[in-house]
């Protein structure tokens, strides 16, 4: 049942209740139109008949061996209305005997002056035949009479029929047809705002939870529309309240943080026992670890909800920004000894974005290149503007192997084995604010094979703000 629930679709639904209807009307109208047909071609060739059977009366005559027909094979061929159709004629006596005609004519089974005339149907050496009996008087003789009874096979009566439900029915074939396509056309038209609202709902990124235009939707879905602007801003509110504890908690950590460092330093001076200091060593580092991880969090609870808004994105060029967020990180490079350079592109790159979640976007992205570098190596961030305005950060460490580059954006996963320490929100704070600027992040290989390329593609500012909408995937 689920799945017949799943399959349905309201375009072949209004085609079916329109398409079957109409096929129903014009088989009705076929129908109608050949029982109209058949009847009129019956009445104009009974008419015919009728005609036929009185000229056959026209020739009787009255002779002394009693009632003849003078009808020869000229003036028999005259009663023959068309060549598709064989003319039988019977003259019987009001005995009920033969007097002249063909033999292979049955003869009626009644003969009586009542209900005259009358017509039927026969066969005759297998054919159907139209007959017609009548009472015909003779005028040399007043007080005799006979009857007249004559048949023709049914071919021109049918095709006469044939022709006009030929006729009716392609004249109705293609009113069907042109009915067929504007139901078609007409669905079409209707559903295609169907697609718009569907179109609406797929360019939106996952944490755009703003309520759909309830205006532009037809009449019929603003209820369904009504009710996921309901559901969007439950969502919303609670998102939100995640998001709210994420920060409170993570402002709330900072200052006993602070204060334990700072207790610290104090304990590292105090103490002189080498086992001690090493213990106090390690609470240090510990410190420093939620410290960062903190900061992060804090990052990403920023990051989460602007990632579906843009209104207060401005111009801005991307090399000061990266060159600044770089400058940030050389004293942790010179740490590692870890050559950290910067290669600005020599025209202005200009995108819409937010300053200080780019610096984020930017430090999260070196810092992690220059944190899963061993000493010694290199860490190149450079910003080109070619089709689009690209920030290329590579590294030659280990490199992040194929099967985890899509893993590696998600909250608080590192790769295994490094021996690295870190907080595992990098790439996720990386990928939330690469979503709120509709810029795509790639993870490449580096050169020689080896190290990590993180390749961040951004649309210029002059093309983004003539395509709003338009996103990356």
């Amino acid at each position: 049942m689920s799945k017949r629930l799943n399959d349905r679709s309201i375009r072949k639904q209004l085609l079916y209740w329109l398409l079957i209807p109409l096929g129903t009307i014009c088989m009705l109208s076929a129908a109608i139109t050949y029982y109209l047909a058949e009847s009129y071609a019956t009445d104009i060739y009974d008419d015919q008949l009728r005609n036929t059977a009185d000229s056959v009366v026209g020739r009787l005559r009255v002779q002394p061996s009693g009632i003849e027909v003078d009808l020869t094979p000229a003036a028999r061929a005259v009663l023959v209305h068309n060549f598709k159709d064989r003319f039988y004629f019977q003259v019987i006596s009001d005995s009920g005997k033969l007097i002249y005609g063909d033999e292979d004519l049955p003869e009626p089974q009644r003969l009586t002056e009542q209900s005259l005339p009358q017509f039927g149907t026969s066969k005759v050496k297998g054919d159907l035949v139209r007959t017609l009996l009548i009472l015909a008087p003779v005028e040399e003789a007043p007080h005799h009479h006979v009857f007249v009874h004559v048949a023709e096979t049914l071919h021109a009566r049918r095709g006469l029929t044939h022709h006009i439900l030929i006729t009716t029915a392609v004249s109705q074939l293609v009113v069907v047809l042109f009915g067929a396509f504007a139901v078609w056309y007409g669905v079409a038209r209707g559903l295609a705002q169907l697609d718009l609202l569907k179109n609406a709902v797929a360019c939106r990124s996952q944490s755009d939870l703003s309520p759909l235009a309830e205006d532009e939707a037809p009449s019929e879905v603003r209820p369904l529309v009504r009710s996921i602007n309901d559901l969007m801003l439950r969502l919303r509110q609670d998102l939100e309240a995640q998001q709210r504890f994420v920060a409170n908690a993570a402002h709330q950590l900072r200052t006993p943080l602070a204060g334990l460092k700072t207790y610290i330093g104090l304990l590292q001076k105090l103490v002189v026992n080498e086992n001690a200091k090493e213990v106090i060593k390690q609470l240090d580092t510990g410190a420093d670890r939620t410290t960062h991880l903190v900061n992060r969090l804090l990052a990403l609870a920023k990051a989460e909800p602007n990632a579906g808004r843009q209104s207060d994105h401005r111009p801005l060029d991307l090399n000061f920004v990266a060159s600044e967020a770089t400058a940030s990180l050389v004293a942790e490079a010179v740490d590692k000894n870890i050559e950290l350079s910067f290669d600005g592109s020599e025209a202005p790159a200009l995108i819409l974005g937010d300053t200080q979640s780019l610096q984020e976007l930017v430090i999260n992205v070196v810092e992690n290149a220059v944190l899963y570098t061993q000493c010694g190596g290199t860490v190149a961030v450079t910003v080109k503007d070619e089709a689009t305005v690209q920030l290329i950060v590579e590294d030659n460490g280990p490199g992040i192997p194929e099967e985890e580059r899509e893993r590696v954006f998600e909250r608080f996963y590192r790769i295994l084995g490094t021996g690295i320490s870190g907080s595992g929100l990098g790439l996720s704070i990386v990928s939330e604010i690469a979503r709120s600027h509709n810029a795509r992040v790639l993870l490449e290989r580096g050169s020689n094979c080896c190290g990590t390329k993180v390749v961040i593609q951004f649309l210029k500012a002059g093309e983004l703000g003539a395509r709003k909408e338009s996103t990356f995937r």
